[in-house]
């Protein structure tokens, strides 16, 4: 995968890179997408959960 670099919830800069090795889902989405927001709480969940 190309590297990204994004802030995580808490705004420390992560790297994908940095996360070798572990389980990793990127989630894109959009406010105006309606089934995005809908499938929002169980991407919150799993990210609790993970």
């Amino acid at each position: 995968a190309p590297e990204i670099a994004l802030s995580n919830p808490k705004g420390k800069t992560m790297k994908l890179s940095d996360l070798r090795g572990s389980l990793v889902l990127v989630d894109f989405w959009a406010s105006w997408c309606g089934p995005c927001r809908r499938e929002n709480p169980n991407v919150v969940n799993a990210y609790n959960k993970y």
